[in-house]
């Protein structure tokens, strides 16, 4: 009776050696998928943050191009903030008024995202832990992109509204796999191409 019980497992007809080999079986395909499955999430979150930054680059564009005024009724140049340190990244958009009279108060300003005059339209995008967003500016943790109103032209500023040049590449990849990463190229004219690596 207990030879019975023993060879064959709560009645199923399963002997120990062939439940064991579908454990085993179970347990192979498990880790060899498993790699994969993490990798195929990797890059599904990398694809739709890209997604995410290039619409908000294109509207960004578009807004200044077509003139679009600031909720508080302004003309406005239409900008986008890449914030990145050690373990912070975070990317922004607002509107900063057009301020051209050098004698105005908040000139000096008018290129700072974080202090510009009358700024608005302000929203904050979260940015996934475990991406990275890195640029060409190495030495400047915050850069803001300009695109200027009706020209569409883009300028790019450091932190405290100093001119860096007008192209930029923005790079979002992944920390688990270093290979996957997207590029996007902005240049003077506003014009954003995007490339997969």
């Amino acid at each position: 009776m207990l030879k019975n019980i023993k060879s064959n497992i709560n009645g199923f007809g399963f002997t120990y050696p062939e439940l064991l080999l579908v454990v085993l079986i179970i347990l192979t395909v498990f880790f060899f998928t498993f790699p994969l499955y993490k990798r195929f999430n990797a890059e599904a979150e990398l694809k739709n943050t890209a997604q995410v930054i290039r619409d908000q680059l294109r509207i960004a564009h578009n807004k200044a191009i077509n003139g679009v005024q600031s909720e508080n009724s302004l003309i406005t140049h239409w900008v986008f903030h890449v914030h990145r340190s050690a373990n912070e990244y975070e990317y922004e958009s607002a509107a900063c008024p057009v301020i051209e009279d050098p004698s105005a108060t908040g000139y000096l300003q008018r290129y700072n995202f974080n202090s510009c005059p009358n700024r608005s339209d302000y929203i904050l995008f979260d940015f996934p832990k475990r991406l990275a967003i890195s640029h060409q500016y190495d030495l400047q943790p915050e850069v803001d992109l300009f695109f200027e109103s009706i020209s569409g032209y883009m300028k790019v500023y450091d932190q405290s509204g100093n001119y860096l040049g007008d192209t930029i590449d923005i790079n979002i990849s992944s920390d688990e796999y270093p290979d996957i990463s997207v590029l996007f190229h902005v240049n003077g004219k506003g014009n954003i191409s995007e490339e997969k690596i």
